[in-house]
């Protein structure tokens, strides 16, 4: 093998390795579009987004429930489908405060839970 053989086997390999790579970032800044598509939604002030509530299991659950911010203050949405006396068909929407199903270590429990403890 003479050295032009071996230069263009590895010229052929340095090459193929160069375009692997080109390939590797190539599929890498996909990955980061297709990611910054997929971003959570951000809400915008004074909205609310309701979702059709795909877990209603009784006709009293909400035909919608969402989330929004009013002045600043994060809420949750549930609304439901009415037909008024007239036949006129409306949407009922409550709007509550986030539900926050951890106590915080901070708070003391309430008189209930306090009366509620067996003492040892």
């Amino acid at each position: 093998m003479n050295a032009e053989e071996v230069y263009s086997e590895h010229q052929a390999w340095l090459d193929d390795y160069e375009n692997s790579q080109e390939w590797e970032h190539e599929q890498q800044l996909l990955h980061q579009r297709y990611t910054e598509k997929k971003m959570a939604y951000e809400q915008k002030d004074d909205t609310i987004t309701l979702w059709m509530n795909d877990k209603k299991s009784k006709d009293t659950d909400p035909l919608m429930t969402g989330k929004g911010l009013v002045k600043g203050k994060e809420v949750r949405a549930a609304a439901w489908k009415n037909i008024s006396k007239a036949g006129s068909s409306y949407m009922n929407i409550k709007i509550s405060e986030p539900q926050d199903n951890a106590q915080r270590f901070d708070q003391a429990p309430s008189r209930k839970e306090q009366s509620n403890e067996v003492p040892f």
